[in-house]
């Protein structure tokens, strides 16, 4: 029996892990870029015109509600309202959040509990409008993680470190773009559910540089910082070292029982195809002509490769490895 669509969205893409924004860094000028994504309040906007938007003055309903949130797994979702936006009770959660917390860990721990709540209230709705208007809710939350993580490393860090985690974070940023529609396709492809869809993906994606971040900014503080294990599912990147996707490697779950994996290699073609988990990380592919087998392996957080086994193809020689060494 086929899952609903929206609860099969919401686990696809929270397994895996918008557009990133320009603006003026008092620290380095007009080049540097805002690293939240705001592509989800954007989305939502759009597809759910007519919602009326209602700011509090009094922020401290927000911080209340961000304290039960990181202490207790009971989510009272009769108090929703699509109505609503929710952005400054999000801003002020994670905010109280980050300055209860009594580390970087404990920090995205409460963190994740304010994204769980909002996807929560997001799970009752029940029509499309509904959707979308709160599919932006979660994506939200970690676009102010995210912004918050960034400015304590630019604050806090030496002047290489902060050059090296500002490279990456540019690359991120450059090729996210391009990787969401390699990954979900169009608007024109996925109709009236797309918001749904791409805050799906920027959640996911967000959520794993978040934790990206917390690492690094852990060890600028001398804490220690435990990753979350990183499900095969996802989009892992060859990008030479540069801010251009090169190739690409997704690995689906699929809508039934079968694993999907779609595969982009510069300058020789793309493969769809299946897959069956041979071991932890370690997957069997057979592409969907079936002439074409090989193993991935996935590394966590530090991407994934394909060698290719079998082939009677010349574009895809047996005995080729592939690397995608940029995990989103």
């Amino acid at each position: 029996m086929k899952r609903p669509l929206y609860c099969i969205l919401s686990s696809l893409f929270l397994l895996f892990a918008v557009c990133g924004c320009t603006s003026v860094d008092p620290q380095f000028g007009e080049d540097i870029e805002d690293f939240s994504d705001v592509a989800a309040r954007e989305a939502s906007e759009k597809y759910a015109k007519g919602y009326t938007t209602e700011k509090k003055n009094n922020s401290q309903q927000a911080v209340d509600s961000a304290t039960e949130a990181t202490t207790t797994d009971t989510i009272d979702v009769s108090v929703v309202d699509f109505n609503s936006d929710y952005k400054t009770e999000i801003e002020a959660e994670v905010e109280q959040a980050i300055a209860s917390a009594s580390s970087i860990q404990d920090e995205m721990d409460r963190v994740k509990k304010i994204a769980d709540k909002y996807s929560a209230y997001a799970e009752v709705a029940k029509t499309q409008k509904q959707m979308n208007t709160a599919a932006g809710w979660t994506c939200t939350v970690w676009d102010d993680e995210i912004t918050k993580l960034w400015s304590r490393i630019s604050d806090t860090a030496e002047a290489k470190t902060k050059e090296r985690i500002l490279a990456e974070q540019r690359k991120w940023i450059a090729m996210k773009d391009e990787v969401r529609i390699d990954t979900i396709g169009t608007s024109v492809d996925g109709g009236s559910v797309y918001p749904v869809m791409e805050c799906g993906f920027i959640e996911a994606t967000t959520y794993n540089r978040c934790h990206i971040l917390a690492n690094e900014l852990a060890h600028i503080n001398g804490e220690e910082y435990k990753m979350p294990v990183k499900p095969i599912y996802g989009t892992y990147v060859d990008n030479q070292g540069i801010n251009i996707v090169y190739s690409y490697l997704v690995i689906r779950e699929g809508w039934e029982t079968e694993n999907k994996v779609s595969i982009s290699l510069y300058n020789q073609g793309h493969l769809e195809g299946d897959f069956t988990e041979k071991s932890d990380g370690v997957l069997d592919f057979v592409s969907a002509k079936g002439n074409i087998k090989g193993i991935i392996t996935v590394n966590g957080w530090d991407g994934a490769t394909f060698e290719i086994t079998e082939s009677d193809d010349n574009m895809f020689p047996a005995g080729k490895v592939y690397e995608f060494g940029f995990t989103f």
